[in-house]
């Protein structure tokens, strides 16, 4: 079999979706992706705090 299983339709289609490109997909532990948790979280209200700067570390950190 193809592994889905009872896979929903949406799933299904994503599945089909993303097979039309050369993706290679690797595991990384919760506490190493960051990339994965700056782009989980909601964007904050414009502020002139000091974070500012670790919230642009933490995109270009993404980005990178």
């Amino acid at each position: 079999g193809n592994g889905l299983g009872k896979a929903s339709a949406r799933l299904v289609r994503l599945l089909s979706k993303l097979q039309e490109y050369n993706l290679e997909v690797k595991y990384v532990q919760g506490g190493n992706n960051i990339r994965a948790d700056c782009l989980s979280r909601l964007p904050l209200p414009h502020s002139t705090d000091s974070n500012d700067d670790q919230d642009t570390e933490c995109v270009v950190g993404a980005l990178d």
